[in-house]
């Protein structure tokens, strides 16, 4: 017993020192070609919580060509939604930042949902409509401004 324990200590150790191991990934695109690339997920972070219609998932991944890629998916629980899956591109952690911190999940938001050229909606029909369309987009954000700052913290300290 006590020598097995040791031998998965030693190979634990050993995988530590050696690094992360380079593996195939495969990324879901919404509306193009998934992208295929070998190198390590850096971190991830997910916002889903009972309640709320929506949550995101990230991921950073460095590529063996020392290319970063950001994996922004935002689930749905809506079945007349598709869930998104999009893939960013950048050169370096700095743009990994940049990237996340400008991304307005605002267009993420199917906004199909409101009618505005049916002439039997009334007016307090889309009002309320635009209502629920602006909660479902401050949602969005506020999730994701909360990934966000997980994603850049485990970054800086990782």
């Amino acid at each position: 017993m006590k020598n097995a324990v040791l031998t998965e200590l030693q190979t634990q150790a050993e995988e530590f020192v050696a690094g992360p191991q380079v593996e195939s990934f495969r990324l879901k695109q919404t509306g193009a070609r998934s992208i295929t690339f070998d190198g390590y997920e850096l971190c991830s972070s997910m916002s889903y919580v009972v309640g709320p219609p929506l949550w995101y998932e990230l991921n950073i991944y460095q590529t063996d060509s020392q290319g970063f890629l950001i994996g922004i998916k935002m689930f749905t629980k809506n079945e007349d939604e598709g869930d998104i899956h999009r893939v960013l591109e950048a050169s370096s952690l700095d743009d990994v930042a940049h990237i996340l911190e400008n991304y307005d999940p605002a267009f993420d938001i199917d906004a199909s949902s409101v009618r505005v050229d049916d002439d039997t909606i009334s007016m307090a029909e889309l009002s309320l409509a635009a209502v629920r369309l602006r909660q479902r987009i401050e949602e969005a954000r506020r999730q994701f401004k909360d990934l966000v700052g997980e994603i850049l913290y485990e970054l800086d300290n990782g």
